[in-house]
């Protein structure tokens, strides 16, 4: 499964994508760091175990969609309370956790990803300090693409280190919270008439999602508990389908979009959660 960055413009240009799960690394790839083995000492004592990298750095990519979602929220007058609290809690949360995977640094490669991430991060930050408006619109689309695709980088580059079908799978569901996030987005900024592949967007990330869903639906290594959690999320997803997908119209999808939006990332949570612990 690819989601195809190709048609994207992101900031300075096009990021190539070739055919990889989810998004490609990056085409063009920050040298390798050097880190002094005394400081990669003194990393390796407050590092992160794998599945909580994993995880981690999945809700970075999670959390770019779901500021950029907020941000147009803000800029359209949809649930103005709701899409502030979401704004000052998701940023507070990709802080916090960009400090925990910048200890986390097991491999050069790593450190260099992490450091990519804080770079998309100042960027992106400084994006989302505009005023929310039609005109300031575009650079927010595009710094909130950039961190995605670090914060995608970085987690494929743990879930490679850890090497294992579930680390595999805690990548899998925190990038179905991804998912439920990129959708919701754009569809807010398709209102702004600023990127004409916000529909492309939203297309392919449905169509990801549901082959996601259905890929963790069949993993074997399923316990009942999480079986249970899947197919709570299968019920929210047909809410919440019906709210991004045409069927309603005006006002109330703007508003549904909100809710459900919020409703299954709770419940995807929840799934990413277990998936780590049965991998840790």
């Amino acid at each position: 499964m690819t989601m195809d960055f190709s048609r994207r413009r992101l900031g300075t240009g096009a990021l190539a994508v070739a055919g990889c799960s989810a998004f490609a690394p990056l085409a063009w790839a920050i040298p390798p760091v050097r880190v002094p083995e005394t400081a990669r000492a003194a990393e390796s004592a407050e590092a992160l175990p794998l599945p909580s990298a994993i995880n981690k750095s999945g809700r970075q990519r999670m959390l770019s969609q779901r500021l950029g979602k907020a941000w147009a929220m803000l800029a359209l007058g949809v649930e103005p309370e709701m899409a502030a609290k979401i704004r000052k809690q998701s940023e507070a949360l990709f802080i916090s956790q960009l400090g925990e995977l910048q200890k986390t640094t097991p491999t050069p490669e790593i450190t260099a990803a992490v450091a990519a991430l804080a770079q998309a991060w100042e960027n992106y930050k400084r994006d989302l300090a505009l005023p929310p408006s039609k005109e300031n619109a575009a650079p927010v689309y595009a710094s909130g693409d950039q961190t995605l695709q670090r914060a995608h980088a970085l987690t494929l580059l743990y879930e490679k280190r850890m090497a294992t079908p579930q680390g595999h799978l805690v990548n899998i569901a925190g990038r179905q919270r991804m998912l439920s996030q990129r959708m919701a987005r754009a569809f807010y900024f398709s209102k702004f008439g600023i990127a004409t592949d916000t529909a492309f967007d939203l297309a392919t990330a449905h169509k990801e999602f549901i082959a996601g869903l259905d890929e963790l639906v069949h993993a074997p290594q399923n316990t009942s508990g999480i079986r249970q959690e899947l197919t709570l999320a299968e019920q929210q997803w047909v809410f919440y389908e019906a709210s991004i997908d045409g069927r309603i119209q005006g006002a109330r999808a703007d508003r549904d979009v909100a809710t459900t939006s919020e409703r299954i990332l709770e419940e995807l949570n929840l799934i990413t959660a277990k998936y780590e612990a049965i991998a840790g």
